[in-house]
Order: structure tokens, then sequence, then C-alpha cells
């Protein structure tokens, strides 16, 4: 009786002439390193632990020797490395999973913010009436959607620009998600603005109004669920 699709995967013959699992689904077939004029591929049932198979090979790649030859070695100091280095990358994981959402976002995108909150006066002095000039756009990625400008204080803080951005949107369109599913982010950059501290302690900010004084620092408005498929 077949299972699923995904519980199969192919297997071919490599120039070592050693069994390939092909887990990587994404791979071109002429990237696939066969033994010559063996262009066979069996289907096998998916067995073992998927991840780690796919890591070592990885691991294998970058070194430059396969990990199962260093346990056909069964070198004991060998095997002690290894199996601290998995236990302290398995301790990583898992204190990483148990970071929130937003911990999270600042772990693996981390924005630029300044250590203290006070703007040098070769920076307010491009200020107009210690005033911000942004433009906001909602979701580039669609088409026709407005960009706002907006003029305001120096240090308000992220999160009212947000609330009055979304404020301003909802009077065109329907917003049918609270505002805690959308956050601040850079253009053209993952980089995402959702620590609680006045916007003018983003260095993103700082460099643009120290660049160009004159025009509006660019900002977009995305989902959540954007940032979440790229953990």
């Amino acid at each position: 009786m077949l299972h699923d699709l995904n519980s199969y995967h192919f297997v071919c013959i490599n120039p070592q002439s050693e069994n390939l699992e092909l887990m990587d689904e994404r791979k071109c077939l002429q990237d696939i390193n066969l033994f010559p004029y063996m262009f066979i591929f069996k289907v096998v049932e998916r067995k073992g632990n998927e991840t780690e198979k796919c890591l070592n090979l990885e691991i294998g790649q970058l070194i430059g020797k396969d990990l199962q030859k260093f346990d056909a070695l069964k070198n004991p100091e060998v095997n002690e490395f290894r199996g601290k280095m998995k236990a302290l990358c398995d301790e990583v994981v898992a204190s990483r999973n148990k970071l929130t959402w937003y911990e999270r976002v600042q772990y693996q995108y981390p924005a630029r913010i300044a250590t203290n909150p006070q703007l040098a006066s070769y920076i307010t002095d491009r200020l107009q009436e210690d005033q911000l000039l942004l433009s906001v756009q909602f979701d580039p990625s669609m088409e026709g959607q407005p960009t706002y400008t907006f003029r305001v204080s120096f240090d308000m803080r992220t999160r009212e620009l947000l609330d009055l951005a979304l404020a301003k949107l909802s009077v065109t369109f329907v917003m049918d998600q609270p505002a805690e599913n959308y956050v601040l982010k850079t253009p053209g950059r993952e980089e995402y603005l959702i620590a609680d501290v006045p916007l003018s302690q983003y260095m993103y900010v700082r460099e643009h109004v120290c660049q160009d004084d004159c025009s509006s620092v660019p900002l977009v408005i995305v989902h959540r669920k954007t940032i979440q498929g790229k953990f």
C-alpha cells in the first residue's frame, strides 16, 4: 500500500559507487553528481531524521568529506567532539524555539538601533522644527497601494507611527485585521522597526536624514505572516 507522496524520495548512485539520497527536491537533475552512464533513480521510502540527514549532507559538502567516513573511522576523540557539538547545537535550537515572535524577528533581523536616544547636533540641525518627514506605503508588492506622508516629532515611537498610518489607511480601505498583525519595515532591506523606541533612534532614519534633509524617510507596512514564512 502506497503512502503519501511526501513519504518517498529518490536514491541514485554517485561517482564513488555509493547510494545517494536525493532529499533536496529543489535541486535540478543536471546538478546531481551521478555515476557515469548510470542515470538510474530508485524511489524509496523516507527513513530516519530527514533534517539531520540534510544537515550532515551540507556539512559534508562544506568540509569536502562525507560524514559517514568519520563514522567508519571509529575515532573516540572525533565522536566525542561531534557529540558535544551536536548537544550544543540542540541546546541552541531549544533556546531559540522558546523565543517569542518579536524576539525571533529581533534575533534573525536585528535592526540597527542607537544606544543613545539623544540626537547629535549635526542631525538636529537638519530637522525642520524638530520633526521627521516620513513616507509610509502599505504592502508595496500589491499594485495601487497609496503612499502617505507624515510630519511627526522626532521622538515619536514606532507603535505610534504604525497606528497613525493604519488609521489613515482604514479611511480608504477596509482593514479586516488588527493593527498588531502589521509591522514597519525599511524598503529593500530585511530590517523591521518593531522595538518600542523613538523613530530617531533607528540608524536607518538617522542616516537618511544626514544624507538628505529634504526628502522624506521611506518606510513600508507589511503583514507579520510575510516574516513568519522566513523563519
